[in-house]
């Protein structure tokens, strides 16, 4: 047995550790705090288990299969202990931000209050301040690390953190429905190549997700998600679709004109006419720009974008619009926010997104 080696690790690992607990301490204020113990006791098991291996191979020092067993063990803790420290970096980095940008994480932290208690979900979010938008689970399902960037109004922005929060949706249900998998399993047997259907597959693992946060953004927010994801996806890219595709890539989305398309029919649909006509102009510039990339879109782009998986996403995700018909009354009425507390951010960012484009077409 390479004993100094696995004893340099091991006695890292235990200072790694003990570390570990004395860091979270310091976020002993923060809801978070208490989920650290299981994890804590987790851990002080793997270690009892690590010295009971160690004794297994020391009485038999000859035995690689012992070995091997310790040495498993070792690696789970270290990964264990590895994960714990990525949850303290992100609070780290969630105090800071929030100690140097008070106002703006306060209101990111309302905001998604707001979008967890229209999605019936008990998770909490801690905003920090990063290039982009994105969600990260923290110690299983019940908080997150939420990305915003930095240097923007958050107003007009809002609406995508709805995209974002209902990754938290997502991760509480249980598997996608039967009419989704039996139209995807249709469609990988028609596929030509083995490659293809790898591509096929690996990129509809990431897009089901995707899509169906958009769908809960747009039933989240009406009209101002469209205007935002309008603006937001902007690329020269729009009918880009990964191939070759590896572990590696593990944050693929689907292309911004099938994005595009799911949002805008579900205003077609959803939407009553008083709250569509402001968005047609928008629309119509957006057209425009895939357009002048109509010829990027690779041949088997409207085979991929099938619609009968783009409506079994939309059948799935249907659930999260209980208060869609309340938010689009608020808004044809022209309720204050400050009235109606439940809706107050969503409404705040469709009189910021409508009453633009309405001084728009007045000039």
């Amino acid at each position: 047995m390479p004993t100094r080696i696995i004893d340099h690790r091991e006695s890292d690992l235990e200072a790694r550790f003990e570390h570990l607990q004395e860091e979270a301490e310091r976020f002993s204020e923060l809801p978070i705090s208490n989920a650290f113990d299981e994890y804590f006791s987790n851990i002080r098991g793997a270690f009892e288990k690590i010295d009971s291996r160690r004794s297994d191979v020391e009485a038999n020092p000859d035995n690689d299969a012992l070995y091997q067993r310790y040495l498993s063990k070792v690696i789970s803790a270290e990964a264990d202990i590895s994960d714990l420290e990525l949850v303290l970096t992100h609070l780290d980095l969630y105090t800071h931000h929030r100690d140097r940008w008070p106002d703006r994480i306060q209101h990111v932290e309302e905001i998604c209050e707001e979008l967890t208690d229209a999605f019936g979900l008990s998770v909490t979010c801690f905003p920090v301040i990063r290039e982009n938008y994105a969600l990260l689970p923290l110690l299983d399902d019940d908080f997150y690390v939420i990305y915003v960037p930095r240097g923007r109004s958050i107003v007009p922005t809002t609406p995508i953190l709805a995209h974002e929060v209902a990754h938290a949706l997502l991760d509480q249900r249980s598997s996608r429905s039967h009419e989704f998998n039996q139209r995807f399993s249709e469609l990988r047997r028609q596929m030509d190549h083995e490659r293809t259907e790898r591509d096929f597959h690996g990129n509809w693992s990431h897009w089901y997700s995707e899509l169906f946060c958009d769908v809960a953004g747009f039933f989240a927010f009406g009209p101002s998600y469209v205007c935002a994801q309008l603006h937001h996806l902007l690329s020269r890219s729009p009918y880009f679709i990964q191939r070759d595709v590896g572990v590696e890539d593990d944050t693929l989305h689907p292309p911004d004109a099938l994005r595009v398309t799911v949002i805008t029919d579900l205003a077609d649909e959803y939407l009553p006419k008083q709250l569509r006509e402001p968005l047609e102009d928008i629309r119509e510039e957006y057209t425009q720009h895939l357009q002048c990339y109509e010829e990027s879109k690779r041949p088997f782009y409207d085979e991929w974008a099938d619609d009968e998986l783009v409506d079994a996403v939309i059948s799935d995700a249907a659930g999260v619009n209980t208060q869609f018909e309340q938010l689009c009354s608020h808004i044809q009425n022209g309720s204050d926010p400050s009235n109606v507390p439940e809706f107050e951010f969503r409404l705040k960012a469709n009189r910021y997104w409508l009453d633009g484009l309405v001084e728009i077409l007045k000039r």
